[in-house]
C-alpha cells in the first residue's frame, strides 16, 4: 500500500516528503509509542540550532551553540540509555531500594538519529554544510524509516540533496539490487541469525557445562555468525528498501571477519559507526596532530566506543590478548624473506587467528552472562589442547574480576 501511494508523489516533492514523514512516525510510533516525540523534539532542536550557528559571527558562539546541540542529543540518549544501568549498580553498592526510580522505557534506534542530527549541527558549525531552509526537509531526513531503528548512520551531506530529486528515479539496476538486498538481509536475520540463536547458540551459554569442549566451541563461533548476521541482515534491508524508493545509503558492512588485522576490521564492521566515531569524536579531539602521547589518548575512546556501543554495552574485552596476538604475527611477518609470503600468511591469519580473537569479543558480550559462565564458557570450549590461548583469556577475566570485586570493596568501606 505505501509504494502505490509513494509512486503517485514521483513528481511532486513536497507531497512526498510529508507522506513519508508521516508514514515514519506511525513507523516509529509502533515501535515506541508516544516516545515518537522525542524525534520530532530533536529535529526541532537541532533545526533551530543548526540555524542559529550558521547566523551569529564570533567563533565562540558557535562552540557554544555546537556544544548546547551535543549536550541535549547526548543528554536525551544519556538518559533513556543508561539511567536503569546505573540505577542498577548503585542498588548494588547501597543495597536493593537505595534507589527506586528504573525501568525507563528505551525508545528504538535513540542512538542512531541521535548520532545523525549532531552530524548535522556539527557539519554546519565546521562550515561543511548550509542549514535547511524547510524544517519539514530535515524531519524527513531524521525520521526515513528504512534506517530509523537499526542504521546504518546517514550522513545530512550525503543524503539531503537527494531529498528533493524531482523526479525521484528507480532504475532497473536500483530495483534489482535493491530486491537482492532485502531478501539477503531477510535470510541472515530470520533464517540464519534468529535459527541458530534458539537452536544452538542460546542453548550452549545456558548451560555450557553439559556440552563437550567441541561443541561449546562450535557455540562461540555460531554467536559471532549470529551478531553479524544479526546486524548486516538489518542494513542491508534498510539499504534494499531505500533503493526501492530512490535513496542511497553507504555500505555499512564488507565481509569482516576476512580482516587481517583488528584495524582493518573496524573499517569493515558496521562501517557509518566507525567512520561516524571518526570523523566526530577522534578528529574532534584532535586525532595524530598534536603527537603521540594525544593520538593514543584519542584513539581510546574511538576504540572503545566502536566495541562498546557495537557488541551489546557490555564491558568484557580481552585487548591484552589481543596486543600479544598482533606482537606475534609482526614477529612472523618480519621473519617471511619474500613480500608475496607476508601477503599470503598474511591472509591466511586474517581469516584465522583474526577471527578467533573477534569472536572471542562477541562471544563474551553475550547478554546477560557472569564473569563465571564466561570462564566456564571458554574453559569448556577450549578445553581440547588449545591451553595456551585458555590460559591468557581465563587470566584476563580473572584480573577483571578481582579488580572489580577490590573497587567494591573499597567503595563500600567508604
Amino acid at each position: 500500500g505505501f509504494l502505490f501511494f509513494y509512486g503517485f508523489t514521483r513528481r511532486a516533492p513536497m507531497a512526498r516528503i510529508v507522506y513519508v514523514i508521516l508514514f515514519s512516525l506511525y513507523f516509529y510510533y509502533k515501535s515506541s509509542g508516544i516516545y515518537f516525540l522525542l524525534l520530532v523534539f530533536a529535529s526541532v532542536s537541532d533545526y533551530w540550532i543548526a540555524h542559529a550557528i550558521y547566523k551569529v559571527r564570533t567563533q565562540r558562539a558557535k562552540y557554544w551553540l555546537v556544544g548546547l546541540s551535543v549536550l541535549v542529543n547526548l543528554g536525551m540518549l544519556g538518559y533513556f540509555k543508561y539511567t536503569n544501568f546505573l540505577i542498577e549498580i548503585a542498588n548494588n553498592l547501597f543495597g536493593q531500594g537505595f534507589l527506586n526510580f528504573q525501568n525507563i522505557f528505551l525508545p528504538v534506534g535513540i542512538s542512531f538519529f541521535v548520532f545523525q542530527s549532531m552530524s548535522y549541527t556539527i557539519d554546519i558549525y565546521r562550515g561543511q554544510l548550509k542549514p535547511l531552509g524547510n524544517w519539514c526537509d530535515y524531519l524527513f531526513y531524521l525520521s526515513f524509516f528504512p534506517q530509523l531503528v537499526a542504521g546504518p548512520i546517514v550522513r545530512a551531506r550525503d543524503f539531503i540533496p537527494q531529498i528533493r530529486r524531482n523526479p525521484v528515479v528507480v532504475t532497473r539496476e536500483m530495483f534489482g539490487t535493491g530486491v537482492f538486498l532485502i531478501l539477503t538481509g531477510l535470510f541472515k536475520k530470520a533464517i540464519i541469525s534468529d535459527y541458530i540463536s534458539l537452536n544452538f547458540v542460546d542453548r550452549i551459554f545456558d548451560e555450557p557445562l553439559l556440552y563437550s569442549g567441541f561443541e561449546c566451541l562450535a557455540g562461540i563461533y555460531g554467536y559471532a555468525l549470529q551478531i553479524y548476521c544479526d546486524f548486516s541482515g538489518y542494513s542491508d534491508m534498510a539499504i534494499g528498501i531505500a533503493l526501492l524508493l530512490g535513496f542511497r545509503f553507504p555500505k555499512n558492512f564488507d565481509a569482516p571477519y576476512k580482516s587481517a588485522t583488528i584495524t582493518e576490521f573496524w573499517r569493515r564492521w558496521h562501517i557509518s559507526l566507525s567512520s561516524w566515531l571518526r570523523d566526530y569524536l577522534y578528529i574532534s579531539l584532535g586525532g595524530n596532530r598534536k603527537g603521540k602521547l594525544r593520538t593514543y589518548g584519542n584513539l581510546i575512546p574511538r576504540e572503545q566506543l566502536e566495541a562498546y556501543t557495537e557488541l551489546m554495552h557490555h564491558p568484557e574485552r580481552i585487548d591484552d590478548f589481543c596486543k600479544s596476538d598482533d606482537d606475534f604475527h609482526e614477529l612472523l611477518m618480519s621473519s617471511l624473506p619474500n613480500k608475496y609470503l607476508r601477503s599470503g600468511y598474511d591472509r591466511i591469519t586474517g581469516l584465522n587467528t583474526r577471527f578467533r580473537i573477534m569472536t572471542g569479543k562477541v562471544s563474551m558480550i553475550n547478554q546477560d552472562q557472569t564473569c563465571e559462565e564466561h570462564l566456564e564458557i571458554l574453559n569448556a570450549a577450549l578445553s581440547d589442547n588449545w591451553n595456551t590461548a585458555a590460559d591468557a583469556l581465563q587470566h584476563h577475566l580473572e584480573l577483571a574480576r578481582d579488580k572489580a570485586e577490590g573497587v567494591i570493596k573499597v567503595i563500600r568501606l567508604w
